[in-house]
């Protein structure tokens, strides 16, 4: 069985970059309503090269909340996380579940290149696909993750029906403060087709408009410091059913440096639409 998973990076400490994987295990015909689910599983999330296993990190789950349960389509998912630190290169993630006796119940491999945020100019980190974010005010569960001052509740696939808002999280580095500390940056958002001209490029008369193959959305932002946690939703009511990307691109308004970062997304009708 094939769990799926996808993998987004964050600036960690030390040189080195934070890894996140948000996954997901098939619970199709459960119901939030039944309470904690009775399901035990070793999850090991790991980075292979050429010369072995580069990188591991492995997490027990006793029981799974119904707070990690979302559905999209026919498919219904319980969310999890796993993060560990890693150095930058090419590798294989590979996504394990397991048993207590080791069986192994599914998995999910993909190739990855792991980025460095060290040079100290301005980066951003990836997209983050979440259903929620709020204020961290508590520690992170094992459906979720902590991404700057916010608690995110992830998606692991590019997967929204037409009528989900389009969530992702994401962090800026690199901003250059003016005297008093305070950075100015611009960020342009947008939701359309791939292989067609972004609307990133007709950002100016789109402003918070919508296109027959897209949205897009543009706005100022300040920040304490060089760094700053943004959290966006791009609404997809009026697109079709298909393939899209979403992409950002940010401007330091005072060194004038621009960043972006962009991922795949895809649409479906909502369950039961045609029914």
């Amino acid at each position: 069985m094939e769990f799926p998973h996808l993998v987004s990076q964050f600036r960690g400490e030390a040189g080195s970059t934070r890894v996140v994987a948000a996954f997901g295990i098939p619970m199709n015909g459960t119901s939030p309503a039944e309470g904690t689910i009775a399901l035990s599983l070793d999850t090991g999330f790991f980075l292979v090269d050429d010369a072995g296993i580069a990188a591991s990190r492995r997490r027990p789950l006793l029981g799974l909340s119904p707070e990690g349960l979302m559905q999209t389509g026919r498919d219904t998912l319980w969310t999890g996380v796993i993060e560990m630190a890693a150095r930058p290169g090419r590798f294989t993630s590979s996504m394990e579940f397991e048993t207590s006796d080791r069986s192994v119940v599914g998995f999910s491999r993909d190739s990855l290149s792991v980025r460095s945020f060290g040079d100290g100019g301005l980066a951003m980190s990836d997209l983050l696909f979440s259903r929620l974010a709020l204020p961290a005010e508590d520690g992170p569960a094992p459906h979720t993750v902590v991404v700057g001052d916010l608690v995110v509740f992830p998606v692991p696939w590019g997967v929204f029906e037409t009528t989900q808002p389009v969530g992702f999280v994401f962090q800026v580095y690199g901003l250059r403060p003016d005297p008093v500390g305070v950075s100015r940056y611009s960020i342009e958002a947008a939701l359309d087709r791939p292989g067609r001209p972004s609307l990133l490029g007709r950002i100016g008369r789109l402003v918070a408009g919508r296109d027959p193959t897209g949205v897009s959305v543009v706005f100022d932002a300040t920040a304490k410091g060089s760094e700053d946690t943004q959290v966006l939703h791009l609404d997809a009511s009026n697109l079709e059913p298909g393939a899209y990307r979403v992409t950002v691109r940010i401007t330091d308004l005072t060194s004038g440096q621009v960043t972006g970062s962009e991922r795949a997304v895809v649409l479906i009708e909502p369950f039961g639409a045609r029914e």
